[in-house]
């Protein structure tokens, strides 16, 4: 029996610099015909996109190939300092300089925060330690009572609104069992 191979039809698709080709392939082994489909997806290129929140800029955001190594910068304005890199509202590095290995388009923020010092979760009083004035304070002001309190530290729980959860978080981890602030 004779094989007799031919390509029948090529298409490329190209979106958000990754690439699909797919090829029909006909083939026939006598006088019966077989029809073939073969898919090549490739990531051509990666996204990283790096932001920074007020108080200061980011370098290093851009267009890789997947396995490249990056480096992000985060240098704060005077009269802010550095909180950390963000995903997805989420910490993941206090460290100005995050260097990482490349393997899918990210969106990452850098945070930074009036003052010369770093933001210390939990601190909601301003006084440079976490501790029981913090817990009563964060209490008082979520009830309504008025009293100011440093809004980005009272956020342990990592959420953009301040509320019970927090204060139970905060409780815990003064109390010693064993809670990390900000996740």
């Amino acid at each position: 029996m004779e094989r007799n191979s031919q390509l029948y039809c090529t298409s490329s698709i190209t979106k958000n610099l990754k690439s699909v080709e797919i090829n029909t392939l006909q083939e026939s082994y006598g006088n019966e015909p077989y029809n073939y489909v073969v898919i090549d997806a490739s990531i051509s290129s990666v996204t990283i996109t790096a932001t920074a929140g007020t108080g200061g800029t980011v370098t290093g955001g851009g267009t890789f190939a997947p396995g490249a190594t990056v480096t992000l910068t985060a240098t704060p304005n005077s009269n802010y300092a550095f909180d950390g890199w963000y995903e997805d509202n989420e910490k993941i590095s206090d460290d100005e300089i995050l260097s990482f290995t490349v393997d899918s388009d990210r969106i990452l923020e850098a945070r930074f925060v009036p003052g010369d010092q770093k933001l210390i979760l939990g601190d909601v009083t301003d006084d440079g330690e976490v501790g029981p004035a913090d817990l009563v304070r964060l209490a008082r002001y979520i009830a309504g009572h008025g009293v100011t309190i440093n809004e980005l530290a009272a956020r342990v729980t990592g959420n953009d609104e301040i509320g019970t959860a927090d204060l139970v978080r905060l409780a815990r981890y003064i109390a010693g069992h064993g809670v990390t602030l900000g996740s």
